[in-house]
């Protein structure tokens, strides 16, 4: 009787450490998916950090060219204005001229009526 007990409390000792093997592995492996889900969770803060750099470096560089635009834009208004304003030369010139024609045609005429 004492050798069947024995044997009884065995058995019931290796069913309960079974029990305890199997709840330690049940809770390796909740550790391992809460960590799998960590480290997914990560990845995923990751890439979405990475998009909205992605995002911020696209809008820099869409400034950067609406700033070379505008640069560009200034630069040909400059350009026309000192156009303008040495064809505004030109044009006092030739009129300069033409008065100084005129005076030198008038002299002409009145030499010759001399």
């Amino acid at each position: 009787t004492l050798r069947i007990h024995e044997i009884l409390v065995g058995l019931v000792v290796l069913k309960i450490l079974e029990i305890r093997e199997a709840q330690v592995v049940q809770e390796v492996q909740v550790v391992q998916v809460v960590q799998n889900t960590l480290r997914i969770h990560e990845i995923l803060v990751g890439l979405v950090v990475l998009k909205i750099l992605e995002i911020r470096e696209a809008q820099v560089v869409q400034e950067v060219q609406v700033v070379l635009v505008v640069q560009v834009v200034q630069e040909v208004r400059n350009i026309l204005k000192t156009h303008e304003i040495l064809t505004d030369q030109k044009i006092l010139e030739i009129q300069e001229a033409q008065v100084v024609l005129v005076d030198l045609v008038v002299h002409v005429v009145q030499v010759v009526q001399v």
